[in-house]
């Protein structure tokens, strides 16, 4: 989807003293520097040797990293709900025989607006009966296991593609519906316009996690 805005910006660096007495780097970069709400953001840490060992940490929550350009990275998808503003991320280099080297900060996530549609409808369209709100709980609970969850190994490579062959940019992500005055979820997905029949193919590498048929989620 958006994957990467142009400028390098070094951010946070900390200061660590080694066994020598000298002060080392932990050469830190973001990409892009100030990300918005729905980006995909990475974190870039330069020079790290092999053999070291990186881990981090954005607003608690770990960070994987992966081997990239001499140093390593991580992705970080910044969630359409994410509060804007200042968000604190840590980072650590781990080498045999010297001491960690770390380094800390915060990122700036930057607002941005999305389409909204405000529709009325009759009650009886919007609430749902208990066995269908039964059903929608327990699919949105599978879902969030499935999110949660992530591969040991990154399976992904290089550039992504549109999973059809159409010209057109896709539409509807960040999309807002409010019914009846009450906010729903915004619309995670890209939208693509195509003919009945036309090929669909994976944006990347991966693995098949789930195929379902859900309530609020067609297509799955």
């Amino acid at each position: 989807m958006i994957w990467g805005r142009v400028g390098v910006v070094a951010v946070g660096l900390a200061l660590i003293s080694g066994s020598s007495g000298a002060a080392e780097r932990v050469g830190v970069a973001w990409h892009p520097s100030k990300p918005k709400l729905g980006d995909v953001a990475w974190l870039h840490v330069r020079d790290v040797p092999e053999g070291a060992s990186v881990e981090g940490s954005m607003d608690g929550r770990p960070l994987r990293f992966f081997p990239y350009a001499g140093g390593q990275a991580a992705l970080i998808g910044v969630d359409l709900e994410t509060k804007p503003g200042a968000h604190l991320w840590k980072v650590g280099v781990v080498e045999p025989g010297r001491e960690p080297r770390n380094a800390q900060g915060s990122l700036t996530i930057a607002r941005r607006s999305f389409p909204q549609e405000r529709l009325t409808l009759p009650q009886t369209m919007v609430d749902l009966d208990p066995e269908t709100e039964k059903r929608a709980v327990d699919e949105t609970r599978q879902l969030t296991t499935l999110y949660r969850t992530v591969t040991p190994d990154r399976l992904w490579r290089g550039r992504f593609a549109k999973p059809v062959g159409t010209p057109a940019a896709g539409t509807g992500f960040g999309a807002r519906r409010i019914i009846n005055g009450q906010p729903r979820s915004p619309h995670g997905g890209i939208d693509f316009a195509a003919p009945r029949g036309t090929p669909v193919v994976a944006a990347n590498s991966g693995k098949v996690a789930l195929v379902a048929e859900f309530f609020f989620r067609v297509g799955w």
